[in-house]
């Protein structure tokens, strides 16, 4: 039993190497599959681009932290990785993922268990993810003043007077999703002089994508991002 799950990635492994180049997907497929844009010299049917393979691209069909994804790609493609770049890739697995509680499923902790074997570092995953003290200070401002929406949306916004950068505003989002019956959160602050963003996050019940999609956003259904120039957090509030 030990040796299972290993069996079946190298089963996975094997189908996936031997998957045709797809263009077009459809919900048959596995959960990502190869696809080839343009050719790198801007001649779609170039012979040599396409006898290399150097123009491959990978789709994904279900939402992944970008770390789980380059995780996928070096386990298929057989790349030997040091220790220290596994290392990164598990904490970029551990930020995306909020400790594992967002966008996690089994492939997920495959893919931490991949890196691990590689030589990754829990311990010094908990160094690169060290907090500034006084960045956390900062944050815990914007939880001083949450609203709620029928008690499943967290609305916060901060003062026009401080500047965050965007990761802060996600990482509040993050931590609003954690109080009771909290399915999707939203975070406006200044990120910029003239420039106020919005972070949202959802447990997957809301679709937060296609609000903030209306807005000029991007992401997908568990976080979401949009920006606004020149403009103010009252303005981009109504």
């Amino acid at each position: 039993h030990e040796n299972q799950p290993h069996r079946q990635r190298q089963s996975r492994r094997q189908s996936r190497h031997e998957m045709p180049i797809k263009n077009v997907l459809t919900p048959a497929d596995s959960d990502w599959t190869i696809g080839r844009p343009l050719s790198a010299c801007g001649n779609n049917s170039c012979a040599q681009c396409q006898q290399c393979h150097c123009c491959h691209f990978y789709f994904w069909l279900s939402s992944k932290s970008d770390c789980e994804m380059i995780t996928e790609l070096v386990e298929h493609n057989d790349v030997e990785l040091e220790p220290y770049y596994a290392t990164v890739l598990l904490s970029g697995i551990v930020l995306d993922t909020n400790n594992f509680t967002l966008k996690t499923t089994a492939e997920t902790y495959y893919a931490a268990y991949y890196l691990s074997s590689l030589g990754a570092s829990a311990k010094k995953v908990q160094y690169l993810l060290k907090q500034d003290i006084m960045d956390y200070t900062e944050r815990q401002k914007l939880l001083a003043d949450i609203q709620t929406i029928n008690n499943r949306i967290a609305f916060t916004k901060a003062t026009p007077y401080t500047i965050y950068r965007r990761e802060d505003l996600a990482k509040v989002a993050d931590t609003l999703l954690f109080f009771n019956n909290i399915e999707a959160s939203f975070v406006i602050g200044k990120i910029g002089k003239d420039t106020v963003g919005i972070s949202a996050r959802s447990l997957g019940n809301y679709n937060i994508s296609k609000i903030l999609e209306k807005l000029g956003g991007g992401g997908d259904t568990y976080n979401e991002a949009a920006r606004f120039e020149k403009t103010t957090i009252s303005k981009v509030e109504q």
